[in-house]
């Protein structure tokens, strides 16, 4: 997390999460993926916890797949999407996130077991950021916020999938 230029302490906890994807094959090597996230992420600021997060990306993404005739067909290709993140807040101190583009890259595994079934295995790596907003109250009996700060939030995730695919 950047603040006025400044970078304050700052981590996001990894934590599990759900997800769905679906791949449509043009030919045997190369597929278009789209795939949707949820995670919500411990954050602490100053190494202290502050309070929770929901990533949400939905990716779009084309897989060339580099064995398919063979028993384990190994996959990579560039993702791009968009990620949705939830405000943050501590007490009166609220950080609302903004919305932004997510890319990145996608490589897997995949293990035919039956004809039209397989087990997969992925790693994507996605680059995000986004810029934030720092509001704390101006006006105690009004609960008015005003912004005070605008941080700029990187969040650059790996991202485990693990599943079973089908073919029809």
């Amino acid at each position: 997390v950047s603040i006025d230029g400044e970078d304050v302490d700052s981590k996001i906890v990894s934590a599990l999460g759900l997800g769905l994807g679906w791949e449509y094959r043009f030919n045997e090597r190369v597929g278009l993926d789209l795939n949707w996230f949820y995670g919500k992420h411990d954050v602490s600021l100053g190494g202290e916890k502050f309070d929770s997060t929901k990533f949400m990306p939905v990716t779009v993404g084309a897989n060339f797949h580099l064995t398919p005739d063979k028993n384990v067909d190994l996959f990579v290709g560039p993702v791009v999407g968009y990620v949705f993140y939830s405000d943050l807040q501590n007490g009166s101190t609220k950080v609302e996130l903004d919305n932004d583009i997510v890319y990145g890259v996608n490589v897997g595994v995949e293990y035919p077991f039956k004809d039209k079934v397989a087990f997969f295995g992925s790693l994507k790596y996605l680059k995000a950021s986004s810029d934030g907003a720092l509001r704390v109250p101006e006006d105690i009996p009004t609960r008015a916020l005003v912004t005070v700060a605008n941080p700029e939030v990187d969040v650059d995730p790996l991202v485990l999938q693990v599943g079973v695919s089908f073919r029809y």
